[in-house]
């Protein structure tokens, strides 16, 4: 199955696979770092305390009716910080954006003791940790940034530590809201450890997967080719084609002598390949012995029969003559037909596989005439 689909597609089609694999990648894992976010307490602590706020009813003019949506932001249990963003929707409909920040217990704990002049010993952090809220805000959409119109503060304490590059900036941007928040920042990408070896990672899949379906894809397209010069070139099962590769091979095997021609013999049930016409035979058959056996005959002119043909009865027929006989490896026309292109026409194969030279065979001594029934055709 993967080999009929690569033989079908072509390389850009396969490129486009591969981007499309990748998009769905990044795309799978920006999905599941929005629901990590919504799914965070730190947004279940703000969303309970947003709703209760009389600030915030204020600066919107009524309740707030929904706080689904696109949230922005990051969560670092080991670092202990976070910073997220979410949609604010009051029941009239009028939008803002929330903004909450919080810190890990045990940071706030470390923090605390290492003022006291204390060494605390090393806390523990998970993904289970207690989280602290320490800034909570509630800004209109359109609302300058940095500004205290529109905007309610329910309360903010000091920080114990800055807030990673991952947090959402507050500059404006060309962005809209909900694609920016969908994103990651992009100060956390250019200033994370492991943005540069996930590049290079990135990168060398990239290249390795387009070098092995592109190596895949080209011998699926010479088999594909080797297939097609099979059928083309095949030759039709006759009296007399039989007839002339029974001969063929026995001049071979007379010729290159017993020891080296022990085995060799037709393999069964193989079909012969090359050109006949009414005149002229040129065609090669696989051997046992993975070679290939060669020969080129030609019919001799009609003529009427002779006396002594009379006298012993012969019966009528066709005198074809072997003028080349000759044995040569089987890889030789795979080799060749793989540097065909996949356009190539049929004049373009009968040439190329008509023009393999094989091993010629010293047959100067041997009666190479043949006689096949008048009935015999040979296209």
């Amino acid at each position: 199955m993967l080999s009929a689909l690569l033989m079908r597609t072509s390389f850009r089609q396969l490129a486009g696979f591969g981007v499309g694999g990748g998009v769905a990648i990044i795309g799978g894992a920006l999905c599941l770092r929005q629901w990590h976010l919504q799914s965070s307490p730190v947004v279940e602590a703000a969303v309970q305390q947003i709703v209760a706020a009389d600030a915030v009813r204020h600066l919107l003019g009524s309740s707030v009716a929904s706080t689904s949506g696109v949230f922005g932001g990051y969560t670092d249990p080991i670092g202990g910080t976070a910073c997220i963003t979410m949609p604010v929707v009051s029941e009239d409909g009028v939008r803002a954006i929330a903004r909450v920040e919080a810190e890990a217990e045990w940071l706030i704990q470390k923090v605390h003791a290492e003022a006291r002049g204390e060494n605390p010993a090393e806390p523990m952090k998970s993904e289970t940790c207690r989280w602290l809220l320490r800034h909570l805000e509630v800004q209109l959409e359109g609302s300058p940034e940095g500004s205290s119109d529109g905007t309610a503060v329910l309360y903010s304490l000091p920080c114990n530590t800055s807030l990673s590059p991952w947090a959402p900036s507050r500059a404006p941007s060309l962005l809209p809201r909900w694609l920016r928040s969908f994103l990651p920042e992009p100060a956390g990408v250019v200033h994370s450890e492991a943005s540069p070896r996930l590049l290079a990672v990135g990168v060398m899949v990239i290249c390795a997967h387009a070098t092995v379906f592109g190596m895949l894809h080209r011998r699926m397209i010479n088999e594909k080719m080797f297939r097609r010069a099979e059928q083309l070139l095949a030759l039709p099962d006759t009296v007399t084609h039989n007839a002339l590769a029974r001969r063929a091979l026995e001049i071979a095997v007379e010729a290159v002598g017993p020891a080296s021609s022990s085995r060799a013999v037709r393999t069964s049930g193989t079909s012969m390949y090359g050109q006949s016409t009414a005149s002229r035979v040129l065609a090669f058959t696989s051997l046992d012995n993975h070679h290939e056996l060669f020969f080129k005959a030609e019919r001799a002119p009609l003529r009427g029969r002779s006396p002594h043909a009379r006298r012993s009865q012969q019966p009528a027929g066709e005198e074809w003559t072997l003028t080349h006989v000759s044995m040569g490896p089987t890889d030789v026309y795979t080799k060749r037909l793989a540097t065909l292109p996949a356009d190539a026409d049929e004049v373009a194969l009968l040439e190329t596989i008509l023009s393999v030279e094989a091993r010629p065979l010293d047959t100067s001594s041997l009666n190479r005439q043949v006689v096949v029934p008048v009935a015999a055709r040979v296209t």
